[in-house]
This record gives structure tokens, sequence and C-alpha cells, in this order.
């Protein structure tokens, strides 16, 4: 838009030609000059009673939404699960870790936030839907045996509930009245509530 200030007129600027149909260009023109001077009869223009209102003065931009669609959904649930040995303990002696699976509406959780309870501790991740997930218990980058075989379900946040538990044991072996550890493996139990 150019505004001529010897007439008080806005004018659309000659590159919009290629850009705008006739209607278009009419219309724009019409509205900005709406709220400043009008164009009068055949012996010249008069001003209507808004001539002293600026364009400026009378547009009000629509607020800025801002563009959401790559943010990930909100957390709404939990999951948590226990394992009968203290965190630093279990990683040391057992080494492997843990994650739900990848679902339909979500990526693989493993990022575990630990709480200690009377038994050991408590692991507890965050998820955006309530879907049943698969529970993986992995050493490196394979799957071990001692998975649960069907799958988990989420909680909402804050709920705490815990409905399956691991206790880590580690076999000895005795030879006469010598008793020793294995040089390799480890058992895990795996329990779940009722």
């Amino acid at each position: 838009m150019v505004h001529d200030n010897t007439n008080k007129l806005w004018s659309l600027s000659p590159d919009t030609e290629r850009t705008l149909s006739p209607q278009t260009r009419s219309a724009l023109a019409a509205r900005a000059n709406q709220s400043g001077s009008v164009a009068g009869g055949a012996g010249g223009s008069s001003y209507s009673a808004h001539a002293a209102i600026n364009i400026e003065d009378t547009y009000v931009p629509e607020p800025v939404k801002p563009d959401r669609s790559n943010e990930p959904p909100p957390l709404k649930y939990e999951y948590c699960f226990e394992v009968a040995s203290s965190d630093k303990v279990f990683s040391k002696t057992v080494g492997c870790k843990f994650q739900l699976a990848t679902t339909q509406q979500e990526g693989v959780k493993d990022d575990w936030q630990t709480a200690r309870t009377e038994h050991g501790t408590k692991y507890t991740t965050y998820t955006a839907f309530n879907e049943p997930k698969k529970l993986i218990a992995k050493v490196a980058s394979a799957s071990m045996g001692i998975s649960v075989p069907e799958p988990v379900q989420v909680k909402s946040i804050g709920s705490g509930i815990i409905q399956e538990a691991f206790i880590p044991v580690t076999p000895s072996v005795q030879l006469g009245e010598r008793l020793g550890s294995p040089t390799e493996g480890i058992t895990t139990i795996f329990t779940k509530s009722a």
C-alpha cells in the first residue's frame, strides 16, 4: 500500500497488478480508504466524519498463533515396576536395561526415574498414550529371556502403582565346603502382583 499525503488516499503499489486480481485490488483500496478520506462528487473531494481516523488506528491484527504441530503430546500416564535391589547394585551386577517397546502411537521409552522403596528400587517412566506396552529387558542390544511376556498397562501420572517386580539372583557354586560365585551368568526372577 502506498499513501498519497496530498490527497490523503491509499493506493496499491504497481507490483500488485501481476499478483492480485482487479476485484481484489479494488476491494483492498476501498477498505484502506474507508477510515481516511472518501472521494466526493464532481466538484472535488469531501471528508467524512471519520477523516481524522488513520488506517493504523482501525486495523487490529489477529494474534499470532504459534505452530505446535511438531511439539510432542503431553505426558499423562506413567508405568512403574520394582527391582528388589538398589539401582547401583543392579546396574553393576546384572547390567541390564529396561524399556517400553515402540507402539503405534509412541516410540521407545527408556528414560527411567528411580526411587528407593522398602524392597529395592522403583523405576518410573512417563507416556502420552494409554495403550498396552511391552516391557523389555536388554543387555546391550540383545533382548533377554526375562522380558515380561504379555503387554503391561500404564496408569495415570501420580498413581505410583507397581504391578511387575524383578528379583535379581546371583547363583552360587558349592564345591565341598567352599562356596563361590560362578564366572558367568545371572538369573532374574520375574513376579507379577495380583
